[in-house]
């Protein structure tokens, strides 16, 4: 089964947040919880509503990627979700856009382009 991450939450000491990506841009990943114990291949049998807020802001912690394999879990590439908010001047964001622009990029694909290779 491919999940996005599985978080363990100080709240539910006994079961993991499973996240599936989500089905469109306007809905986020899905959540669903999970007993912890026994170690078994999940199926969706096992799934439990969740409702609370999402792992991250409750300081959740990833589940280790050794374990994925007990619960017949795999990691798929995860998607953007969180932002970098970056303080500019008025002139530097101009300027920002101006190099997007010339190299046919959004400002967003030109930072990430610039950040990462």
């Amino acid at each position: 089964m491919k999940v996005v991450n599985v978080w363990g939450v100080k709240s539910l000491p006994t079961e993991y947040i499973l996240e599936f990506a989500g089905v469109s841009r306007n809905k986020g990943n899905r959540l669903v919880a999970i007993s912890i114990d026994p170690f078994r291949v999940i199926t969706e049998k096992d799934f439990k509503p969740y409702t609370g807020l999402h792992p991250r802001k409750l300081m959740g912690a990833p589940m280790p990627k050794n374990l994925y394999p007990f619960y017949g879990l795999e990691k798929v590439r995860e998607t953007a979700s969180d932002f970098l908010r970056m303080r500019l001047t008025p002139d530097e964001k101009i300027e920002l856009k101006m190099r997007a622009q010339d190299c046919g990029e959004t400002l967003s694909e030109y930072a990430h382009r610039k950040l990462f290779s």
